[in-house]
């Protein structure tokens, strides 16, 4: 009887090493390279929007309603930073023509862990969250954001339904933000931005 529990107890204990160590691996081998931006990342983002653009005729602004294309391509990881090339692609929503003085392609560098800018990677310098992290908190989180030039602060809002999920809601708001004068005119710029993230 003494030597079936003993028999037992040695079970008992090596089964619970097994698991320690195997919960161990997960945590520090496996799961942190799931958790990062994969070195293939691509990914095609469509906005629906409007623009408003400075008539030179009427000296007003006109509103255009615009489809705004993203298209993220990862070419290589360079010390754990992933390099993206963006495409961004605006076309009229109505007339469905391309609208090439709002198009771009720029490269960027992003952490694959924390997914935030990395400076010295990239076309230019970029701070603040490149997109959300992976473990998202009730927080506010600083986001680049191109048209403005740099980042803004995504407030968090609260939580909504959405797509059968239960997600948070961050908004990033700012009225009259310079940004700085027009090429050409010198005329200055000033953006009226509100998104909503989920």
């Amino acid at each position: 009887m003494a030597l079936q529990r003993k028999t037992w107890n040695t079970v008992l204990i090596s089964l619970g090493l097994v698991l320690v160590i195997f919960s161990l691996i997960w945590l520090f081998a496996i799961f942190p390279p799931l958790a990062k931006l994969p070195a293939d990342h691509h990914k095609v983002i469509n906005f629906e929007g409007t623009y408003e653009v400075m008539n030179p005729e009427t000296g007003s602004l006109d509103e255009i309603l615009v489809n705004v294309k993203r298209e993220q391509q990862a070419t290589e990881v360079q010390d754990d930073v992933l390099i993206i090339n963006q495409i961004i692609t605006t076309t009229h929503a109505v007339a469905g023509m391309e609208l090439p003085q709002f198009g771009l392609t720029e490269v960027l560098g992003v952490d694959r862990s924390t997914r935030a800018y990395v400076t010295g990677y990239g076309d230019m310098e970029r701070s603040g969250q490149f997109c959300f992290p992976e473990k998202v908190e009730e927080k506010t989180y600083s986001m680049w954001v191109l048209s403005a030039g740099r980042p803004l602060e995504a407030n968090f809002t609260g939580e909504e339904d959405f797509e059968g999920l239960r997600v948070f809601v961050f908004q990033i708001s700012e009225q009259d933000l310079d940004i700085g004068t027009q090429e050409g005119t010198g005329l200055p710029q000033v953006l009226d931005i509100v998104v909503d993230l989920k």
